[in-house]
């Protein structure tokens, strides 16, 4: 080779090299608004933009995409958050509902197998059920959203788009020049920006509480222990320091509602305390429903008799209709299965009917199926997440500063692979999702040990004792007012110092001042 050739080989190399890196780093800088396809899946809806004010004062805009998408790859909902920086690029994010904790998640990447073909997401590096949970505004108006679901099969402006929202690095070298394109956001170092790990920072609690955070989610359940997790997970303490826990006699700081992936609508309190000083957000979720057998009933006819064992049951024939049996010594009732008030009872609950015909495996039910069937409802607790409520976000729109919780906000539902060493039955239930080593198992009995759990529930009873008192007394109190509305024996005087009474409120005392009315009706 001469040596003309050899540095024409070295100059066209370093060429090579140079453009890449010159491509590289423009896409990992972001892409401009118009760059964006159109005709995506995943394309941007500018006209919605989502400001959030972190301490500093910087204004942080993400905008969604404008539909949520659900494929068979990642089998999820998912849509695209876009981070607007300070040069107006766009660096999209994906985020998907999860089965098992039922929210929205973020993954900062895609750890394994190919863009389109086969995905492992990313779940984050220190808490494998808090790390990726979306800022509370974003959530918010994820839970809110109108968006329409479509479901579609990846196309090629759909997978580069996921690519550079989850920095899926494709090493091998093919014809196509996108190979360098596919070099983005998630590749460590390149951009302060798109770089996940320089973004969030975890906050460990106090010495004392080393074991809830040792108790990881994903692993804690699945080791075997010398006792019963109920046992381990009761005796930790929590009265040190003081000012962690909250006190969940007073009135929750704010409340709302979220739409769990599998077990339908839930109910978020949020509680005030402390972590080193500074106001720390307990969010504590509760689902009301009922658990129910259910089998499948090969034939037009109605059942005869209901089965001798699992009840109580849902049973669906095959010309779909549905039957609830309540007691083995009871004939089997039909009910108006697809007209009940919790939309269908849910997709999920529907596919579970449809798909699992075993019967060790329990449907959770919305609230208002245990009230049409009449079984009573089960109070399923978790912690949804615990943060600080000056929480900063970042670029990936979650929480800069991720507090090591540990068990405390384990997620309600578990895989079998992850939840094996709980004891059937009593620390875990057998639901109707999911399949072998991947089946979903309700573990919130095995949480109701938690102290944190236990007195948040004993303190929501009290709250909902006092609310139907409540409730009853003014139901009373208005059903006094029309009596006298409509009895003459009252001049309307009377009757307008009575309703001031009862507007200006005053507790029991207002609600029994009657001396007024006593003295109107002493003069007729």
């Amino acid at each position: 080779m001469s040596i003309y050739r050899y540095r024409f080989y070295v100059y066209f190399c370093c060429f090579i090299f140079f453009f890449a890196y010159i491509i590289s780093v423009a896409i990992i800088a972001g892409l401009n608004p118009k760059d964006v396809p159109s005709k995506s899946a995943y394309a941007v809806d500018m006209s919605e933009p989502i400001e959030i004010i972190n301490n500093d004062s910087k204004k942080c805009t993400f905008y969604l995409s404008k539909k949520i998408v659900f494929h068979e790859v990642l089998n999820y909902p998912t849509i695209l958050l876009y981070y607007k920086d300070d040069d107006n690029k766009l660096h999209p994010r994906l985020l998907y509902k999860s089965h098992s904790s039922g929210v929205w998640r973020i993954s900062p990447r895609d750890v394994d197998g190919d863009i389109g073909v086969d995905m492992t997401l990313d779940k984050g590096k220190y808490h494998y059920t808090q790390e990726t949970k979306p800022h509370a505004k974003i959530l918010e108006i994820l839970e809110k959203n109108t968006k329409s679901i479509v479901k579609t099969k990846l196309d090629t402006e759909d997978s580069d788009i996921l690519r550079k929202a989850l920095g899926k690095v494709d090493n091998e070298i093919d014809n196509d020049v996108c190979t360098f394109l596919q070099l983005t956001s998630g590749d460590e170092g390149k951009n302060k920006i798109d770089n996940y790990e320089q973004q969030i920072t975890k906050v460990n609690l106090p010495k004392k509480l080393k074991l809830v955070m040792d108790l990881k989610p994903g692993v804690a359940f699945s080791e075997k222990k010398e006792t019963s997790m109920s046992e381990i997970l009761s005796k930790i303490k929590f009265d040190d320091p003081s000012d962690f826990l909250p006190d969940f006699n007073l009135n929750p700081q704010k409340e709302y509602v979220g739409e769990h992936a599998l077990l339908g609508a839930y109910k978020v309190s949020v509680f005030n305390s402390k972590l080193n000083g500074r106001e720390i957000e307990w969010h504590m979720a509760k689902h009301t429903g009922c658990d129910l057998f259910y089998s499948k009933w090969e034939n037009k006819k109605a059942p005869q008799e209901c089965a001798k064992a699992n009840v109580p049951q849902l049973i669906k024939m095959n010309n779909n209709e549905y039957y609830f049996c309540s007691d083995q010594k009871k004939l089997p009732q039909k009910i108006n299965y697809e007209k009940t008030k919790s939309k269908e009872l849910s997709i999920s609950l529907k596919e579970s009917i449809n798909n699992h015909p075993d019967m060790d495996a329990i449907v959770i039910a919305d609230s208002d199926l245990c009230d049409t069937v009449g079984v009573a409802k089960k109070d399923r607790v978790w912690i949804d997440q615990i943060n600080f409520k000056d929480c900063n976000v970042n670029t990936f729109g979650m929480c800069k500063e991720l507090i090591d919780s540990g068990v405390l906000t384990n997620k309600p539902l578990e895989y079998e692979m992850q939840s094996k060493k709980l004891i059937n039955g009593k620390e875990r239930i057998k639901t109707a999702h999911g399949t072998g080593n991947t089946h979903y198992y309700d573990i919130t009995p095995v949480l109701s040990n938690l102290f944190p759990i236990k007195n948040f529930i004993k303190a929501d009873k009290k709250r909902e004792e006092n609310t139907k008192t409540t409730l009853s007394l003014n139901k009373k109190k208005k059903d006094r007012i029309k009596r006298i509305m409509t009895d003459k024996k009252y001049s309307s005087t009377a009757y307008e110092d009575f309703s001031y009474q009862f507007q200006k409120g005053g507790g029991l005392k207002g609600l029994f001042n009657f001396g007024s009315l006593n003295s109107y009706k002493s003069k007729q």
